[in-house]
């Protein structure tokens, strides 16, 4: 059965909404396709590696590499003898990252699919992935997880969909915001961005990861 959903959001109630017709498709990823992920970010690239380092059999990390394939979120690399690396399609990475934690895309999705028009205050979702500040931002708090110690990565429970609302809740917890070039237009469009991840139905448990992310590309907090 098709699951709906009740959304809230800005006074617009959107009743029986077919959820699955608008979420991303990261979001029927498993955990361990994050963690098999956050290794090709380490550049723990290939099968044998990661089946080793996160001590599974191959089957199940090839499963699992065809899956992130699927998803765009990962390529192929330049083959190195017998064995294929892969690498992260970070435009692809930031484009989920949008689609899962900006208020105006999900506002916009759910109203199409009840054949109302939403016009959004943002580029559309392939324009604003170019956005030097936002490619930045999710290769920054990505990084800071996949650099881990191996313990935390073989221990995560969450999937990708979790780790990237806990940039919502990190935002919302440390009170940050964006410092930078005001002049500069990819700059303002960045900051319009984070203002759109601050809505109230997002908040989901927090990530320090997140925060510290921010802060080490001049997030301060808000006087």
């Amino acid at each position: 059965m098709v699951r709906k959903t009740f959304i809230l959001l800005n006074d617009i109630k959107l009743r029986n909404v077919k959820e699955e017709s608008f979420m991303s498709k990261i979001y029927t990823l498993r955990p361990a396709s994050l963690k098999v992920f956050l290794l090709i970010v380490r550049k723990v690239n290939t099968t044998i590696s990661i089946a080793e380092a996160l001590q599974l059999r191959n089957p199940t990390v090839s499963h699992h590499i065809k899956t992130l394939m699927e998803a765009g979120l990962i390529e192929r690399g330049e083959k190195r003898g017998k064995f294929q690396p892969y690498r992260p399609r970070w435009l692809r990475v930031a484009e989920e990252f949008i689609k899962t934690v900006s208020h105006e895309y999900f506002l916009g999705e759910a109203m199409a699919t009840l054949g109302r028009e939403y016009k959004s205050k943002l580029p559309p979702v392939d324009v604003l992935a170019k956005n030097k500040h936002i490619q930045a931002l999710v290769k920054s708090g990505i990084e800071d997880l996949a650099y881990s110690h191996m313990s935390v990565i073989r221990n995560l429970k969450i999937n990708f969909r979790v780790y990237f609302k806990e940039f919502i809740m990190a935002l919302l917890m440390e009170g940050l915001q964006p410092t930078g070039d005001e002049s500069d237009k990819e700059f303002q469009t960045f900051k319009k961005f984070v203002e759109s991840c601050r809505k109230p139905y997002l908040r989901f448990p927090g990530s320090l990861n997140w925060a510290k992310a921010m802060k080490g590309l001049g997030f301060k907090k808000a006087v």
